[in-house]
């Protein structure tokens, strides 16, 4: 029997263009036109036929022009420079006697559309490319080779995954007036393998957009998906443009990147569905250069193969539209998350630090276990071999380049720790633990190192007490976002890091030590592993016990001093309680007590800004105030937050949506099992709604649920 791999084993990776056109195209200029390729192959009819595909790119794949897969935006966004994901269909009811035809339609998709964050095309690659087989059993019926077919001259004349697409309706049929061409590319068995079923792509019901001025749609809710459109009136010939925005205000939309569909109209009536991009908004403008009759304009959503988990109502509509929200924004995050961000300003793009500050609110509202898991499994993957992690997965640079920016950043860096441990917290797996444990301790090791190596001058850190007797646990600078986010910050850069944010390394230091630590011990549980992990194990369990104690201590001794408690930020007050890096009472250190009582008194003063806070401290301030007996302080940046217009950024799913679930629902997961408390505020009335676990279990609160 061939191993899966094995039925590339006759076919290479072809192009429908010649040269390379997708090299070294304009930052933000609309990508290249769709390639197209075909070829006709003889099947018997009753005979089982499987599909073996992958793609430099997205495609759309037929088999006698009906479609291969329901996904859209096939195979949808992967890390290409470890693996090309592999489509296996079942082509069986496709499949007529004698004479076949299979053709497929390539856009750019990821692969090389423009990336928000590296401000760049070709991410990954500049081939447009294909490689695929048809097998029956054994015999091979198909196979990629230059005897395709191919064109470049079809209707999408232009097609990016974030700027939008160029459609020419007047070129219904496609010209073939060349062979494919053949790209050099390898075909290893290490970087090839199956596309797993929660990476796919759906389409969902449309959302219609309602007309709200002389030229400007509103679908009610942002909305990340194809645009599809029908109208009459129009000429042979004639254009017109839909541009998707965020917001309604033309002043507001200045920093909008324009995100726009083209399409060249037959006469009379006309139909249109955008097939490569990815419309992310909530308003949308048409330009035409004719009079337009009866124009319908919606969005078909594009959602990532995720279940909701949760559901939310209350007395207050305010609260009840916030969630939903975030659920929407939810479904548009985990579409493309993790490649680059859909929206105009590129929410997520890949940012550890989102997986950080999300990951509870995105398991608290839909089945996101498996999509944490594989970026997890891409975290570990792109660690340097110093144990440095990226601050961009996959990194907005080819590998050759090595791009550190931030790749010792405290907070960012960290995820590699934490996210594996809140995904065991709500399924109780520790197979997640197992399979990023080795890249959580090269990490904390590269902490370790840091801590140890001298300052390189003390005008340029933050100072530290005389004669600190834990100075070696000491990382003496940080930033809100996550530690060191400038690849060559300047002496000035420096300075402001380290005295703005002077805690945030060893707050880190001391909280994945023990975490780490903790990690170890669960997997211990394991009663299958052998004698050797096991003492390995153990040991371990000391090592960072001991390495997080010592880190603890430090951090308490150089920053929390109860004298400068005044002084203290919002965001050190939150980390400090949110990473439960103080003692219960006070001895010269601050005690949770009062450091909530003084966070309370700073998000109740009038000079408070909630959008100030970096998106770890955003995500956990209400639930820190709900844990520390400050509901209503809670519950006010609860509605502050609830209130924000635009679009929702990933920390917001923590925020608003997982603290909904938690605080208001009083449901939530450790180790995978169930918890329920009573956090009830008087000032919402009628909260109602229910949870599913893991493992399918729904939970019922209230008479709506």
């Amino acid at each position: 029997m061939k191993k899966e791999f094995d039925y590339f084993e006759k076919a290479l990776f072809i192009s429908p263009e010649e040269g390379n056109p997708g090299k070294k195209p304009p930052k933000e200029e609309m990508g290249n036109p769709a390639g197209y390729l075909k070829k006709t192959f003889f099947a018997k009819k009753g005979k089982p036929y499987t599909l073996y595909i992958a793609v430099h790119g997205v495609a759309e794949i037929y088999v006698n022009g009906e479609s291969v897969t329901s996904d859209v935006l096939f195979p949808g966004p992967f890390s290409y420079y470890f693996e090309i994901p592999v489509g296996v269909f079942d082509i069986t009811p496709l499949i007529h006697e004698g004479e076949n035809e299979f053709s497929a339609v390539l856009g750019n998709g990821w692969y090389r559309s423009f990336t928000i964050l590296g401000n760049r095309k070709n991410f990954f690659g500049t081939d447009l490319s294909i490689i695929a087989s048809i097998y029956s059993g054994e015999e091979c019926v198909l196979f990629t080779d230059d005897s395709f077919e191919a064109s470049v001259n079809g209707p999408i004349r232009g097609n990016d995954i974030v700027l939008g697409e160029c459609y020419d309706a007047t070129l219904s049929q496609v010209s073939y007036e060349k062979k494919a061409r053949i790209v050099k590319l390898m075909k290893d068995e290490s970087v090839i393998s199956r596309l797993e079923s929660y990476s796919r792509i759906s389409s969902h019901e449309n959302v219609p957009a309602e007309k709200i001025g002389e030229n400007l749609y509103d679908l009610g809710r942002y909305v990340s998906g194809a645009l599809s459109f029908s109208f009459s009136g129009a000429k042979e010939g004639s254009v017109i443009t839909f541009s998707v925005f965020d917001c309604k205000d033309p002043e507001d939309r200045k920093n909008e990147r324009k995100r726009f569909f083209k399409y060249k109209a037959l006469v009379g009536e006309n139909h249109g569905t955008s097939h490569f991009s990815v419309f992310e908004g909530r308003y949308i403008e048409v330009e035409a250069d004719f009079q337009f009759e009866g124009l319908s304009v919606s969005v078909i959503p594009y959602y990532s193969e995720m279940e909701e988990r949760a559901s939310f109502h209350c007395d207050d509509e305010r609260l009840n539209s916030a969630f939903q929200r975030c659920l929407d924004a939810e479904k548009c995050f985990f579409t493309g998350m993790f490649s680059d961000g859909y929206s105009s300003l590129g929410h997520g793009a890949g940012r550890t630090i989102v997986a950080s500050a999300s990951s509870f609110g995105a398991l608290s509202l839909m089945t996101a276990e498996k999509s944490l898991s594989w970026f997890s499994r891409c975290v570990s993957k792109w660690q340097h071999k110093s144990g440095k992690i990226r601050n961009l997965i996959p990194p907005n640079a080819l590998p050759s380049m090595k791009q550190y920016e931030a790749a010792q950043s405290t907070g960012w860096g960290d995820v590699v720790i934490d996210l594996p441990y809140i995904i065991y917290s709500f399924t109780g797996d520790a197979s997640i633990l197992k399979a990023n444990y080795n890249a959580m301790k090269k990490w904390y090791q590269s902490l370790i190192r840091r801590a140890e190596k001298r300052p390189v001058s003390r005008k340029i850190t933050a100072p530290v007490r005389k004669k600190n007797p834990y100075e070696r646990f000491v990382i003496n600078k940080g930033f809100p976002l996550g530690d060191n986010a400038e690849q060559n910050p300047g002496q000035t850069e420096r300075l402001h890091l380290a005295d703005a944010f002077k805690d945030m390394g060893t707050a880190y230091l001391a909280h994945s030590g023990l975490l780490i630590s903790r990690i170890a011990s669960i997997l211990l549980e394991d009663k299958d592993i052998d004698k050797a992990a096991r003492a390995s194990l153990e040991k371990d369990v000391e090592f960072y016990k001991k390495r997080g104690t010592k880190a603890l201590a430090a951090y308490r001794y150089t920053f929390a001093d109860v004298k400068g408690l005044l002084d203290c930020s919002a965001d050190f007050l939150i980390r400090a309680l949110y990473l439960d890096l103080l003692p219960d009472e006070e001895g010269g250190i601050i005690s949770k007590n009062k450091a909530a009582e003084r966070l309370n008194e700073l998000v109740n003063g009038p000079s408070f800004d909630v959008y100030s806070l970096g998106p770890l401290a955003l995500s956990s301030l209400s639930s820190v105030l709900a844990d520390n007996g400050y509901m209503d302080s809670a519950i006010d940046i609860l509605i502050k937050l609830s209130e924000r217009e635009g679009p929702l950024s990933p920390e917001y799913l923590s925020a608003i949506g997982g603290f909904m679930v938690k605080y208001l629902l009083g449901i939530s997961l450790e180790g995978g099992k169930l918890q329920k408390r009573s956090y009830r505020s008087s000032r919402i009335g009628n909260i109602s709604g229910h949870f599913i676990t893991p493992d399918g279990k729904k939970t019922v609160i209230g008479d709506r649920g």
